[in-house]
């Protein structure tokens, strides 16, 4: 079934390949001479390719290789083109230039860039054979390359068999136990009163560092400094302690830098307040 899949893939690669070459092929053939006379604004200062033969060559003044000559091509039209290297009458090849305007009679005519041979087939035949060539040899080796036996049950769908599970994967991958909580003898929480976290309400361990992001109680506005105070229960009593180097913590309306915190106490950090309460 998977070497089936890789034939198919490996064909419509091969497709898709060939057809972009055959498609980037015809549109470098360029354009007709008659296209070009046809609707020359259309073609105005754009770059084309017109295959065609010399049929008459003027040298510039005073040169001898500089100047125009005349090509036609199948349209049975002509054009002139100005180049730096004149070519001998009766050359065969394809030309590349940029459409341009006479000012007087407004007729359009090419400033050569580059000339190339006027026979592209053999090369563009080449250069699709190669391809071809390296696509069908990736092909060969993929259909050729051994493919390990897949199990009969996922085909048809059965279960697949089980063994027993050893101490150590169990250990693995049993969760973790929960985190628990270390509540003082007298427990007390933070209510959130304004702010991002508006209702939030906090359990005090024994060390509650307060911040913006970060710490045991993150109150996400940016006026709060990363690491604004630290709440410690010791000998039975909430002590807040200011962290901040710039901002300052407020307790009751009144700034503080070390404070016993009682039942009701008002806490402003930034723009944050805060209610503490015993439970």
């Amino acid at each position: 079934m998977k070497a089936k899949r890789t034939f198919y893939f490996g064909a419509g690669l091969v497709f898709l390949v060939t057809m972009a070459f055959a498609i980037s092929t015809l549109a470098a053939e360029g354009v007709f001479i008659s296209d070009v006379k046809q609707n020359p604004s259309k073609y105005y200062n754009l770059q084309v390719k017109i295959k065609g033969v010399v049929v008459d060559v003027t040298p510039e003044q005073g040169g001898l290789k500089s100047g125009l000559y005349t090509l036609r091509d199948e349209s049975e039209q002509t054009i002139e083109i100005k180049t730096d290297e004149l070519p001998a009458p009766g050359q065969s090849f394809i030309v590349e230039g940029i459409v341009t305007m006479k000012a007087g009679t407004q007729t359009p005519f090419l400033k050569e860039l580059k000339r190339g041979g006027g026979n592209l087939l053999p090369i563009i035949v080449i250069g699709a054979a190669v391809i071809v060539l390296i696509l069908i040899g990736i092909l060969v080796y993929m259909l050729r390359r051994p493919v390990a036996m897949e199990p009969a049950y996922e085909e048809a769908g059965a279960i697949e068999p089980t063994r027993p599970i050893t101490t150590e994967e169990m250990k693995r991958v049993a969760p973790a136990p929960e985190r628990t909580v270390e509540v003082p003898a007298v427990p007390a929480q933070l209510e959130v009163l304004n702010g991002p976290n508006k209702g939030e309400k906090y359990i005090l361990k024994r060390q509650n560092m307060i911040g913006r992001e970060a710490g045991d109680v993150a109150l996400g506005d940016p006026t709060v400094s990363a690491e604004h105070a630290q709440i410690t229960f010791k000998n039975r009593k909430y002590v807040l302690t200011n962290k901040s180097l710039t901002n300052p913590a407020k307790v009751n309306k009144a700034t503080v830098e070390t404070r016993e915190l009682k039942d009701g106490d008002e806490i402003v950090l930034g723009a944050i307040k805060l209610k503490f309460s015993k439970l």
